[in-house]
């Protein structure tokens, strides 16, 4: 714009598709205790969440496939229900080739479900890299970036803030034994609140803005 010398103003008011954000942190409980019955999830288990996207060309298979590896240790822990959400354009191929024998520990969301609602059902969120590890500290849940692939290329989410960087098996199983994320999450607020301007009501803030012009 400037190159072409264009009069512009640049303006920071928001992603509107994300002000449904703060309408389900309202209805948390109603929609876990749904999603718990949905499921047949015990009460008494905590949800790990995995967010999977092996379709992605970028990285290669290798980085899907060792995560899927250290969700094992997941299933070996009888406190978790491991659920597992599969990407709406990925195949099941790679799912079917690491899990064998733990299919029946393991939760398959249909592809329809509901993102943000099995992020806010969930204790724990995970994925390797996407918008969906950002959409899960917005509902301020402790969020993994798994990558024990250690793959250096890959687009971090947690370097000065943000979610927690998982690269070898023994971070995992630390992070299983926890019980308390309060330090983790007002990590992850930081980095929520320096990127994004008008969560929850940017909708607002763009009619709003709108408005003003039209005065």
């Amino acid at each position: 714009m400037k190159i072409k010398k264009i009069s512009s103003k640049v303006l920071s008011l928001g992603t509107p598709r994300l002000d449904k954000i703060e309408s389900i942190k309202q209805n948390t409980q109603s929609i876990k205790d749904k999603f718990y019955k949905k499921f047949n999830i015990q009460k008494s288990k905590k949800i790990f969440f995995y967010m999977s996207h092996s379709q992605a060309p970028e990285f290669g298979i290798e980085l899907h496939k060792k995560n899927f590896e250290a969700l094992q240790e997941v299933i070996k822990d009888k406190s978790y229900q491991l659920v597992i959400k599969l990407h709406p354009s990925e195949s099941q191929k790679l799912f079917d080739e690491v899990f064998i024998s733990e299919k029946e520990n393991i939760i398959l969301l249909p592809k329809e479900e509901n993102l943000y609602h099995s992020i806010v059902s969930s204790t724990i969120c995970a994925s390797a890299y996407s918008t969906t590890l950002v959409e899960a500290m917005c509902f301020e849940k402790p969020t993994l970036q798994m990558n024990l692939a250690k793959i250096e290329e890959l687009p971090d989410y947690s370097i000065k803030e943000g979610c927690v960087s998982v690269q070898k098996m023994e971070e995992l199983i630390l992070i299983l034994q926890q019980v308390d994320f309060k330090d983790e999450i007002n990590r992850q607020n930081i980095y929520v609140n320096s990127y994004f301007d008008n969560l929850g009501n940017s909708a607002e803030s763009i009619l709003r803005y709108i408005g003003k012009q039209n005065d």
